[in-house]
């Protein structure tokens, strides 16, 4: 163990100084992340719903998302690394929120899809109508949930006070009532 965090650290001092804070920020929003999903303090943004932007794409957006993809570069690195096991669902809502801190228009997205009888969700998210922190080809096979969708099936398959745990439901989802979302 000494010796794989003895190579850790070896690793992040050989970053430079910007990617070594950007490190360093990626893993203090998952530790956000994971704490507000244990307090159950991450609902209402799982089953929110937010408006689409209608605003113009222009050049400061294009700089926004790739901005956003590297942030979500570093959440995804820094995730390999951190003490939770940190899945969809976590690092999409620590990108989430880091980008919500500097201003930035980003929306959570959750979607399901049924694959061998089994039900599986994933989360990601969303700048100026792309995906940041996957490609569009893999959310593609997802069906996003609207809030009604997404409300419906935390009340039914998880429990009423229970929230998203670690981005995958297929545990918790093998009943055949799954299907009916």
């Amino acid at each position: 163990m000494i010796r794989s965090w003895h190579h850790v650290l070896r690793r992040v001092f050989s970053l430079t100084w910007e990617d070594r804070m950007l490190f360093l920020q990626a893993g203090w929003w998952l530790t956000v992340a994971d704490v507000r999903l244990r307090l159950g303090l991450t609902r209402h943004e799982i089953l929110e719903t937010d408006p689409v932007s209608d605003e113009p794409v222009g050049s400061e957006q294009s700089i926004d998302i790739v901005r956003a993809r590297r942030y979500a570069r570093w959440v995804e690195r820094a995730a390999q690394y951190h003490i939770v096991h940190a899945r969809c669902l976590h690092q999409s809502l620590a990108l989430r929120q880091w980008l919500r801190s500097e201003g930035q228009p980003a929306r959570l997205r959750i979607g399901v899809r049924l694959f061998e009888g089994k039900l599986l969700a994933h989360a990601w998210v969303v700048v100026t109508d792309e995906v940041v922190n996957d490609t569009s080809s893999a959310v593609a096979a997802f069906h996003p949930l609207s809030r009604v969708a997404a409300h419906k099936l935390l009340r039914r398959h998880v429990g009423s006070s229970a929230t998203f745990d670690r981005g995958v439901l297929e545990s918790r989802l093998d009943s055949p009532a799954s299907t009916a979302v």
